[in-house]
């Protein structure tokens, strides 16, 4: 059936067409595609796996305005900052990009379904760019070689000692630094058995991956929420403040409890708390949130959170929800102009794509996740991405081990003995 599609005042004829198939191992199936880009979500919940292949429309940024069927969706997403850095680690990623894909399949529990995509052109004929012979096991077969971070520990102590002098003279309130660990392998790192990794150890997290050219994958399995969209009700959280997972039982719960009354990550996460309710409370003519905030935990950490909810007064588009939203003081900090000034010029690499927006959007729904505890793949070397709010009572070293902590998804997946 012929629908019409119309992205920022431009008329589109768009074609759909969905069919079962049977049931996929679908990261082995991503795996072997030559369609680019190719994109894999698979959201904290529900239950869900979802791939995105080829692009039969590519937008350099979200759209002003997008209407037709409510099932369409663009993927895609953003670098944190549109402010470029001298580094070659991002030259294969475009600073922004969002697509409508040529296939997409949708998998859950009890079904899954191939879509295709078609605009402007009188038929759709699915499936004949598609490999269908699949990988039966995707293992990592490799050694780490060598390690660097950016920045090193002897250059970050001195750094959040001067962030913290910065603070207690009333520049800042809050600043997120992060680092960039860069390891080298004996061979070329198949990317794709890092994300069956992290989607089989997934918990609380939306993994999601995206290549745009052959053998440059960033990937990741983020905790944490930008905003989603159902018509005018949106929803988002602030996540912030952060403890290792225990070893036991007991001392997970302990850890927990701590979190809990830590004054200084209890001080974190209230900035993003009380950026979202200023935001938000002009824009809504009902904004809820939970009376407490309660603990979100992952495979390596735990955090403190708390869910936002609330009716938008009048339509507002993704793009400027988007742009109102991003960076929230999570992964920027408080003021926000002064917090991005400052990671600008005392982070020394380009953030890339780490703590920048990733997922779709579609005319009625949207899906917006924040891309932290990430990692960005070429060929035999992967980078990994941290960061560390910064706030009065930080102690440098144990920031520094709390990147260690957020990284450790990778570093022990990478350093395993084989």
């Amino acid at each position: 059936m012929e629908k019409n599609l119309v992205i920022d005042g431009k008329n589109y004829r768009y074609h759909r067409q969905e069919k079962k198939i049977t049931e996929l191992d679908i990261i082995a199936f991503l795996s072997v595609q030559e369609l680019y880009p190719k994109m894999y979500l698979s959201p904290r919940f529900p239950h869900e796996e979802r791939i995105a292949l080829g692009s039969i429309l590519s937008l350099e940024h979200l759209p002003s305005s997008f209407e037709g069927d409510e099932d369409v969706r663009l993927y895609g997403g953003q670098a944190f900052s549109e402010d470029l850095k001298d580094s070659n680690v991002w030259e294969d990623f475009p600073r922004s990009r969002y697509f409508l894909p040529k296939y997409e399949i949708v998998q859950t529990h009890s079904e899954t379904i191939l879509i295709s995509h078609s605009i402007n052109e009188s038929k759709i004929n699915p499936c004949k760019d598609l490999i269908w012979d699949t990988p039966s096991d995707l293992t990592l077969e490799l050694r780490v070689e060598h390690s660097e971070n950016f920045p090193e520990l002897e250059s970050w102590v001195p750094l959040i000692e001067k962030t913290l002098s910065e603070i207690e003279q009333g520049s800042m309130e809050k600043v997120v630094l992060a680092r960039m660990t860069t390891l080298k392998t004996n061979s070329p790192i198949h990317s794709y058995a890092i994300l069956a990794f992290l989607k089989e150890k997934k918990l609380n997290t939306t993994v999601f991956s995206l290549e745009f050219a052959q053998g440059s994958v960033f990937l990741g399995s983020s905790p944490e929420k930008l905003y989603s969209r159902v018509e005018s009700l949106l929803l988002t959280e602030a996540l912030a403040g952060t403890f290792p997972r225990g070893i036991s039982k007991m001392q997970d719960i302990e850890l927990e409890s701590c979190l809990q009354k830590s004054p200084k990550d209890l001080n974190e996460v209230c900035f993003v708390g009380a950026f979202l309710k200023e935001l938000l409370s002009p824009l809504s003519s009902s904004l809820k949130e939970d009376a407490e905030f309660s603990i979100l935990q992952t495979p390596k950490v735990q955090h403190l959170y708390k869910k936002f909810s609330c009716e938008l007064k009048k339509p507002l588009s993704d793009r400027d929800l988007l742009e109102a939203l991003h960076p929230t003081p999570a992964v920027g900090g408080t003021p926000r102009d002064k917090a991005l000034s400052y990671i600008k010029e005392n982070e020394p690499f380009d953030r890339g794509w780490y703590a920048g927006p990733i997922g779709w959007i579609s005319p009625v729904k949207s899906d917006i996740v924040v891309a932290i505890r990430s990692a960005f793949i070429k060929e035999d070397t992967i980078h990994l991405f941290a960061g560390a709010g910064i706030v009065k009572g930080s102690i440098p070293l144990k920031e520094w081990e709390e990147l260690d902590n957020k990284t450790a998804q990778f570093t022990e997946l990478l350093y395993a003995k084989r």
